[in-house]
């Protein structure tokens, strides 16, 4: 008998990521007389101006000789590990333990072992836009549906609440159970940090409306804008039941380390089910990365200057990307306050550029600068830059793009001047 062809699933193949899908589409060459410089990438390495903590790499070493930590370890995470975190990440109205956190590998498998935890095949979750792009390809792939939100870019990027009801009643109109919603603080891709009237807000509608919350807090305390600080969203309630994600990653710039975790927010014992389906979960892979569980007790107790001084670099890269940003003709950025992104608004109506993706096909062929297009977070003529690169790499990319924008005014302006949004 011989072998037909092997089909793949049928689930695998609605899998998407929607980075890719609209980044596959971009077939271009880049300018070959222009160095590349890629403002596309939101890993805090690639430069090697953010490293991580001396004291951990010391660590890992240490662990290495030791020889001590290459072995399985309970699937939810080393115990010791999970203590840390517990008492890093506890807060004044909510005393989680040991218990109540869950390993993953990467913030991304914390997403998606969250997600899993709580819906059915069929349920819907109910994602920011624009908002990171991953959600959607868990949800893809394990049979979920999902509806946006949208968020205000005139607003600074603030959730509109009138539409995520007008969402919320659309699901429950057509008797469709939501499992969940997700709250991104801070934002990838926007760099908008709440403030807590806005977050208390959220906690309204969500509690009238009796949903589980997800809460994205990935980039928890990534916050540098002045007079802004970042709020965990479960100290802000007593009677709403959470589950908090976040990892290793943007905090101590290791993102390929691969361990994040869950941190179960419960009330009144609501979530106790959830927490034994997380820990069921965990056991699909074992647990994420022996060695570096074995070192987090060593990072989250790393000196505080190390923070202090990343934090000042992204201020610094954030304050200058604005400025070069600002005087841009055509562009208008919407002034980020955390993370290491700026969202950039594209007047079509000043440059001869049809949309974000022709905005940022022809900027590769000309000026070899790569930046991802809105189209990759369900928003139209913005782009997204990374600003975690030396600040010459981003004057020389904003120089670029100054040329590339002037290259292709559409009318000339006496005003070279132009307004911030924020």
């Amino acid at each position: 008998m011989s072998y037909s062809k092997i089909q793949s699933s049928i689930l695998s193949k609605k899998v998407v990521n929607p980075i890719r899908s609209v980044v596959d589409q971009l077939v271009v060459d880049p300018n070959p007389e222009k160095e590349e410089i890629k403002l596309s990438i939101g890993d805090p390495t690639i430069f090697g101006n953010l490293k991580p903590p001396e004291s951990v790499c010391e660590k890992i070493n240490e662990l290495l000789v030791e020889s001590k930590s290459n072995g399985y370890m309970h699937s939810a995470g080393l115990v010791e590990a999970r203590k840390a975190l517990a008492e890093q990440y506890k807060l004044e109205n909510k005393n989680i333990t040991a218990d109540d956190v869950i390993i993953a590998s990467g913030c991304s498998g914390a997403i998606e072992l969250s997600m899993v935890a709580t819906g059915n095949p069929g349920d819907v979750f109910l994602f920011p836009s624009p908002g990171f792009s991953l959600y959607q390809t868990v949800a893809l792939s394990r049979g979920f549906r999902f509806e946006y939100y949208d968020l205000l870019p005139e607003q600074d990027w603030e959730i509109d609440f009138e539409h995520l009801q007008s969402v919320i009643d659309h699901c429950r109109s057509n008797h469709e159970n939501i499992a969940g919603i997700i709250f991104l603080n801070p934002s990838n891709p926007c760099g908008s940090v709440y403030t807590k009237e806005h977050m208390l807000n959220f906690l309204e509608v969500v509690e009238r409306n009796s949903l589980l919350v997800i809460a994205d807090e990935i980039y928890a305390n990534m916050v540098f804008a002045d007079n802004v600080e970042y709020i965990p969203l479960a100290s802000l309630t007593d009677t709403i039941p959470m589950l908090s994600v976040g990892g290793l990653a943007k905090r101590y710039m290791v993102p390929g380390w691969r361990v994040g975790w869950v941190l179960i927010y419960d009330v009144d014992d609501l979530l106790s089910e959830v927490k034994k389906s997380l820990i069921k979960l965990s056991q699909v892979i074992l647990g994420a990365n022996s060695l570096v569980q074995a070192a987090i007790p060593t990072m989250i107790n790393s000196p505080p200057e190390y923070y202090q001084n990343c934090l000042d670099i992204l201020k610094h890269n954030a304050n200058f990307i604005v400025e070069k940003a600002k005087n841009i003709y055509g562009l208008f950025p919407v002034v980020p306050k955390g993370a290491m992104y700026m969202m950039v608004r594209i007047d079509t109506d000043l440059l001869d550029i049809k949309d974000d993706m022709d905005f940022t096909v022809k900027l590769i062929e000309e000026e070899s600068v790569y930046v991802l297009p809105g189209s990759c977070f369900r928003v139209k003529n913005y782009i997204r830059v990374v600003f975690s690169s030396p600040d010459y790499i981003l004057g020389e990319a904003m120089d670029r793009i100054a040329v590339f924008c002037n290259n292709h005014k559409r009318v000339q302006s006496n005003n070279s001047n132009q307004e911030v949004e924020s």
